[in-house]
């Protein structure tokens, strides 16, 4: 190709840029009016079409501030947050702002699911403490500790899993391992006895076990960990998208 075509290909290309600019720009202005989640773009020929401007993904920046805040301030509250770093360490595409929000948020959802289980068995047997045998201890309670002392892998329970946790407590945490094997001795005494004042002292003694042990792992107020900028920021950035945004993603 001579230098005489190159020079007009490159001026065709500029002015064919150029004339997609302006268009846009009227269409930003309110001169031209199309869907808000559309823009104008020149085909091989250099005619204007109108198609769907494409969803921003996060920005590497974002990506980074999300993921150093979570390991600094919520790794050690949930082994759920411990999974959540992961999968953002090995994220092989750039995610969108909602995928990323929708697993923060349900990162966030399964580890209060352990805190609040933990809080409305407490709050249950310090006011009914014979109402003990209303709640599946023997399978939940270790497991949900493990999850937030960060030794349970399992998002499930049942007692093998609980079994096996304990294992690991013995030797990672033994003080939470004697509370929790207490906890389970008063619950098998519970079982066993059909008088209802040794039911109510055995749920006494559980509620008091199980307030040490939630003061024990208990961190600041998980319930308000979205509530962080570096969340809310995400949060904002969702919303513009879903009312048509369609803007590079910011830091």
């Amino acid at each position: 190709m001579s230098a005489t075509n190159v020079n007009h290909s490159l001026l065709r290309a500029e002015a064919l840029r150029r004339l997609e600019n302006e268009l846009n720009d009227m269409v930003m202005t309110g001169y031209i009016n199309i869907p808000p989640t559309h823009h104008f773009q020149l085909d091989e020929d250099g005619l204007p079409k109108v198609t769907p401007r494409p969803i921003p993904q996060v920005s590497s920046e974002r990506l980074s501030q999300i993921k150093s805040y979570i390991k600094e301030n919520l790794q050690h509250q949930s082994t759920h947050w411990k999974h959540t770093v992961d999968w953002l360490d090995n994220l092989e595409t750039s995610a969108s702002h909602e995928e990323l929000w929708t697993a923060i948020r349900e990162c966030h959802d399964k580890t209060m699911e352990d805190y609040t289980w933990l809080d409305h068995v407490l709050r249950t047997l310090e006011l009914q403490p014979w109402r003990l045998l209303l709640f599946d201890i023997k399978d939940k309670l270790a497991p949900s500790i493990g999850r937030i002392v960060g030794t349970c892998d399992e998002t499930s329970n049942s007692e093998d899993i609980a079994s096996i946790e304990l294992g690991k407590l013995i030797n990672q945490h033994y003080g939470i391992y004697v509370l929790i094997s207490v906890i389970h001795s008063c619950y098998s005494k519970a079982i066993n006895i059909n008088i209802l004042r040794e039911r109510k002292l055995q749920g006494t003694r559980v509620a008091q076990c199980l307030r040490l042990l939630i003061n024990a792992v208990s961190h600041a107020n998980p319930a308000h960990n979205l509530d962080a900028e570096v969340f809310l920021s995400l949060k904002n950035r969702c919303d513009d998208i879903a009312n048509g945004c369609r803007d590079g993603s910011p830091a």
